[in-house]
């Protein structure tokens, strides 16, 4: 008994964790998605076709443009020359909007051309704080994913475990059970 405590404490441990991570990303994730569609609400208007369409190749770039994988201290370089070139063009979140845009692989240069495309100051605000909160949104949905994936395959080593167990446990026949609850088998 001492051993199944062990186990289904360790079990609930486990499960825990990515339950955890995935209540909070949903917590987040809706509090992000209502900010993106109110953004894009109020900025959608001041974008011609041409600028909304530079505007949805860059967020197809950023959520399906398989970013390469920076090392820690890499990232953290491209998300300083991301929040610098935001904090000269007057950006107040510059070091709220850098992280979500660095990881995204978002660089400064990029970020030039948009401007560019966009031209107008007020609207190029609007648009990275609206790209920011609907690219953490992807990356919330992506870990709520891992989250219950993992709890998925832990519930699934449970039932394989399970299963082993079973088949690994002899069943004790009828002439074995009378055998040992038998008087006179105590006797000999």
């Amino acid at each position: 008994m001492a051993a199944l405590g062990k186990l289904s404490a360790g079990l609930a441990h486990e499960l825990n964790n990515p339950a955890a991570a995935a209540r909070r990303a949903v917590v987040r994730l809706r509090e992000v998605t209502l900010e993106a569609q109110l953004l894009a609400l109020e900025h959608a208007w001041r974008l011609s076709p041409g600028q909304r369409g530079a505007l949805t190749r860059l967020l197809g770039e950023a959520i399906t443009g398989g970013v390469e994988a920076l090392d820690p201290l890499s990232q953290s370089d491209r998300d300083e020359e991301v929040a610098d070139w935001l904090e000269e063009r007057g950006f107040s979140e510059a070091w709220d909007l850098a992280p979500i845009l660095g990881a995204a692989g978002v660089d400064a240069g990029r970020l030039e051309e948009l401007a560019a495309e966009l031209g107008n100051d007020q609207s190029l605000a609007g648009v990275l704080e609206w790209l920011a909160s609907t690219l953490e949104s992807a990356d919330l949905s992506d870990e709520v994913g891992s989250s219950v994936a993992r709890i998925s395959d832990l519930v699934g080593a449970m039932k394989v475990t399970r299963l082993w167990t079973r088949q690994r446990t002899p069943k004790p026949t009828c002439e074995k059970a009378w055998k040992t609850r038998s008087p006179s088998s105590t006797t000999s």
